[in-house]
């Protein structure tokens, strides 16, 4: 029993952490994406110290506190698609230490790949539906580039390439330098 609560007590005070991360990614527009993936972060500490349906758990808790807490709802889409990404990818990084050469392991960098682009698809095809692609009709890259349509095709491409490299590598870097911080104690 004395277990359990410390489970319960770790997971309610990451989760907490995130929220207020998620909060302050709302507010503060530059820095957006940056809040988010610190959120998602967490559920990367959860699914490292207790287990992947305590994760799931967390996500789905932090999502739904998310609702109602964040004036900025669809934010909550990108920091569930974090957390997918996170979770992902921690189980990876687990099989690979436990030493199996399962598909998973050895392709691991497809799995991702394929992961991150799947939902990056999703995303835009679901940002087209819902607000028709106006705001970057509205916007000053757009218009610059807006005779050169390919050139500007290209420059989405490559930066969502690197947000994706950028992320994966920062959550592995934050589980190296600080995630011995957030261990749940024995």
């Amino acid at each position: 029993m004395h277990i359990r609560s410390k489970e319960i007590a770790y997971m309610g005070m990451l989760m907490a952490v995130a929220i207020v991360f998620i909060l302050i990614g709302c507010y503060f527009d530059v820095s957006t994406i940056f809040f988010l993936a610190a959120a998602s972060f967490l559920a990367g500490c959860v699914e490292r110290n207790l287990s992947l349906v305590k994760a799931m758990i967390f996500v789905i808790g932090t999502t739904i506190i998310g609702l109602i807490l964040s004036p900025q709802k669809l934010y909550l889409v990108t920091f569930f698609g974090f957390c997918v990404y996170v979770l992902l990818a921690e189980r990876i990084q687990e099989k690979e230490e436990q030493g199996q050469t399962s598909f998973l392991v050895k392709g691991h960098i497809w799995i991702k790949g394929v992961v991150y682009h799947a939902m990056l698809v999703i995303v835009v095809v679901l940002m087209q539906y819902l607000t028709g692609l106006d705001q970057i009709k509205k916007s000053v890259v757009y218009t610059f580039f807006s005779g050169h349509m390919a050139v500007f095709a290209i420059i989405c491409i490559v930066a969502a390439e690197l947000l994706w490299v950028l992320f994966d590598k920062a959550y592995f870097l934050f589980q190296q330098q600080y995630g011995h911080y957030l261990k749940i104690n024995e």
